[in-house]
Formats: structure tokens, sequence, C-alpha cells
């Protein structure tokens, strides 16, 4: 059985770039099908529809988005002191126009389909299945469905298990789901939720994002980042 739940009913966050596009749906690339890293973890598959991230709490967003500044200390140890006296950022340093440039939102799902918990061991064991996911994932290399697949880091995995989801549809031929909650790589603590195109959502709050947002801190200090 696929476990279905609800997002949370105060809204969902997310970091995007200043712009009126930052709930756009947009396609993703289909080549990006030939490799592992290709796209964004539940992208569409076949690139017909468009996916957008969201957090359950603002901590999760920050998480995500500043993961990748994360300072590698064998590189910080060899670069650190010419990089001091050459006056350039330090590693795992955030630049201003990094805040500059994006602004936080709060955003509310109105009647929402439900949403498939894909972490939940019973979602797992229903699509390992289903002989329509297990013949694709086959061809991927994945024979026996379980929660390191899901968590892994071939993304074509999960942007298929994401595509065969957004494709269901009911008896009336409408979309069974809204999206895809699941967990951060980044800790079991962190709750994300992938939102299917067609699922309409609507502005609650706007924030701009200063070094002192909390949320910004716990993760900085999380990650030893230097927030500018």
């Amino acid at each position: 059985m696929i476990i279905e739940v609800a997002p949370p009913p105060n809204g969902l966050w997310h970091i995007g770039r200043q712009g009126d596009g930052i709930l756009t749906f947009k396609l993703p690339d289909r080549a990006d099908n030939s490799e592992p890293r290709g796209g964004n973890r539940f992208d569409s598959f076949n690139g017909d529809y468009g996916t957008l991230y969201f957090g359950s709490t603002l901590e999760v967003c920050f998480a995500e988005t500043l993961g990748r500044f994360r300072p590698n200390p064998i590189l910080a140890a060899l670069v650190s002191d010419e990089w001091e006296s050459s006056h350039k950022m330090g590693p795992g340093s955030i630049p201003a126009d990094w805040r500059s440039s994006r602004v936080i939102l709060r955003v509310g799902l109105d009647q929402p389909l439900p949403f498939v918990d894909i972490f939940a061991p019973d979602t797992i064991a229903e699509l390992a299945l289903r002989s329509e996911v297990m013949a694709s994932l086959v061809q991927l290399g994945v024979h026996d469905l379980d929660l390191g697949d899901i968590t892994g880091k071939d993304r074509r995995v999960t942007r298929f298990i994401a595509q065969y989801l957004a494709d269901l549809r009911d008896d009336e031929g409408l979309p069974v789901y809204s999206g895809i909650r699941y967990v951060s790589r980044l800790g079991e603590h962190l709750e994300c939720w992938a939102v299917f195109e067609g699922t309409m959502l609507f502005e609650l709050e706007r924030i701009s994002i200063e070094r002192n947002s909390p949320a910004l801190e716990v993760i900085a200090e999380r990650y030893q980042l230097t927030v500018h």
C-alpha cells in the first residue's frame, strides 16, 4: 500500500532567486537522464512536467541550499593561507550577494491531492511489487528496491519513481498525487516536499535573507560556514 500524507497546514518554505518566476514550474532537461547525478532528485524522468522543492521548516531550506558550501577540510588547509593573503573569501564563505539575490517564501497549497510518503516502508514495499516499476528499475541496476535506492545518489532511480507516481490516474483520468514527501539526505529530521506541476500554490509570506536569520545561523554553525 502506498502511504499518503498531507503537507503541513501552515504552509511550506522555499528559498529561491528573486523575481516573479520563483514559483514557476520549469521543465527539466531530459538529457539529464543519462547521468546518475543529472537533474534534481524527484524531477520528471521524461521531462514533461516541472517540480518545485520545499521544506517543512526554514532550517530545511537553508540546509539544502547551503550544503554545497560546506568546506572540505583538506582543501581548506591547502588554500586558506593563500586565499587570505590575496584577500579572497575563505572556504565555507557565503557571499553577501548570495543572500541579496534570493528570498524566502512561505507558500500555501490550494486543495492539494495527497502526497506520497516515499520513505514509508509500506510505500517502498508496494513499489517493489509493481512489475511496471521494477521492469524499468532493473535496467538502472536496481533489482530489489529498498531505502538505499531512495536515498542513493543515482537520480535516475528517484526520477523514474517520481515520473511513475506523477503519471498515475484515477478512474476519471485525473492525477492521483500532488507530489512526494521525503527526508533530506542531510538529516532524518529535515522533511522535504517535491511538488508536481498542476498543484496550485499561493504565496503566504516573503522575507529577505538576513545574516542574523535564526535558521541561517543554525545551519552556518552546523556546517562551519561564514555568512557575509
